[in-house]
């Protein structure tokens, strides 16, 4: 190598850094899940509640790492869909009873034929439940509303992260869509005396 001038790898090995630590790896970003689109369901209640508190994970629970959190968005619902209407002294509660998303992995074919095929090697399986009560100003419970939605979704070998995270947010939303027709139509048939 002569005195003064680089060498011609280290050039390139330098490039090849710089060029690298440049390349930034895409973020997904996904939208919020709401519910400000469809009509308020209004209650004749003084004061609407939601019980944040979410039910412990369980083993193979992969909820915190979602794109999309089941509970956050069981929350929006109460918020968005449940709308005071006051004329009478009682509360409503909503109350989240799960919001998951278990991950199972599945056994895969080994050997030679397992080179030449694509296989599925997880399984998600979501859960989203809650309930809402009407509580008297005594606090006793005139009504009670209950609802559940479950999806399950499997996952290839060959999927990508973004697109394994793509399909996890769009069961999320499948779930809320499902969990949301669920909620109203148990509200419609027990909640009679207490919408306005």
């Amino acid at each position: 190598m002569t005195p003064g001038k680089p060498h011609r790898h280290v050039i390139v090995a330098a490039l090849l850094i710089l060029t690298g630590c440049a390349a930034e790896v895409p973020v997904q970003s996904f939208p919020q899940i709401t519910f400000r689109h469809l009509q308020p369901l209004d209650l004749r209640v003084v004061d609407i509640r939601v019980d944040e508190d979410l039910p412990a994970p369980t083993a193979n629970d992969v909820t915190a790492g979602l794109p999309a959190s089941p509970g956050r968005a069981l929350s929006q619902w109460a918020r968005d869909r449940l709308r005071l209407a006051g004329s009478t002294r009682a509360t409503a509660r909503f109350t989240i009873l799960a919001a998951r998303v278990l991950r199972t992995d599945l056994k895969v074919e080994g050997g030679l034929a397992a080179v030449f095929k694509k296989q599925v090697d997880q399984r998600f399986d979501g859960l989203v439940e809650a309930e809402i009560e009407i509580l008297d100003e005594r606090g006793i419970r005139r009504a009670t509303a209950q609802a559940k939605a479950e999806r399950v979704i499997t996952v290839r070998e060959d999927d990508t992260i973004a697109n394994r995270r793509q399909k996890l947010f769009e069961m999320t939303e499948k779930m809320m869509a499902d969990f949301d027709r669920e909620m109203e139509k148990a509200i419609r048939r027990h909640f009679a005396e207490w919408l306005f």
